[in-house]
């Protein structure tokens, strides 16, 4: 009897603690996403109103160039091998929230389970996170674009239009997880190559080097809060199945790969 209580307690706080952490990471990522669109908000500004240029030097454009292309070359490689899924977690029974990690059975490096459906794309027979492909071509483009002009100093469309439809992509971005299949491929290009159009056209306004600086950092903030939403998805994806006290997909399917071994 002692130990039966001893075990429901457990269970208990284990749920508890799932609880708060569930909690936690929302108003966490609210706050990553107050933060990014006040950082969206700072760039129009600039735009309406630019500051005295200086705190320039020779090597401003190659050195944000370089550095711009650096991060899309990153963010293209984490979009090609991405880590998420490997193994993941999931409830093995709704009632007793048990939860089992195993490997997990995927395509385009989601789970092969409906709901998740709409985070693929299909594309020359190929399953692919519709996502990271978006970002893999957004950050092609980026690269191509971010040579043209802080390489060989090809002037683009006027500046503040470049921060204004830039801005206008990167809010699209953040939104792309309204939105499915192909769709949701090209709101992750408008986020990359938004990204870059903000950085262009206060560079052409500006030409100053630590406000460029600035808008790489928040470049890299927007790209967390980017991942951060996406595994906020993610999780709300499995939850929906637990709210609903539904038997997890993925969990049969891998316990019937099991018994046919």
């Amino acid at each position: 009897m002692v130990y039966g209580l001893q075990g429901h307690n457990k269970a208990v706080a284990r749920s508890g603690l799932r609880w708060l952490r569930v909690r936690m990471g929302d108003q966490l990522n609210w706050v990553y996403i107050s933060i990014s669109l006040l950082g969206v908000l700072f760039v129009l500004m600039l735009g309406l109103n630019p500051p005295y240029s200086g705190g320039d030097f020779s090597l401003r454009k190659p050195v944000i160039g370089l550095s711009f292309a650096l991060i899309c070359v990153l963010g293209a490689l984490a979009a090609l091998f991405p880590k998420k899924c490997s193994t993941i977690p999931h409830y093995s029974s709704i009632s007793a929230k048990t939860s089992q990690y195993f490997q997990g059975l995927s395509k385009g490096h989601h789970p092969v389970c409906k709901q998740f459906a709409s985070h693929t794309i299909v594309l020359c027979g190929k399953v692919l996170c519709a996502g990271c492909t978006g970002l893999f071509i957004g950050a092609l483009l980026s690269i191509v674009c971010a040579g043209s002009y802080f390489l060989l100093g090809l002037e683009g469309i006027h500046a503040q239009m470049s921060i204004f439809l830039g801005s206008f992509g990167l809010v699209l971005g953040f939104a792309q997880f309204a939105f499915r299949g192909f769709v949701r491929s090209l709101m992750n290009v408008f986020f990359v190559v938004g990204a870059l159009m903000i950085l262009i056209g206060v560079d052409s306004l500006v030409q100053n080097f630590f406000i460029d600086l600035f808008v790489l950092a928040l470049t890299l903030f927007w790209i967390l809060t980017r991942i951060l939403l996406s595994q906020q998805d993610h999780n709300q994806v499995c939850r929906i199945c637990i709210s609903m006290k539904k038997e997890c997909e993925l969990f049969l399917k891998y316990n019937k790969s099991n018994s046919n071994r």
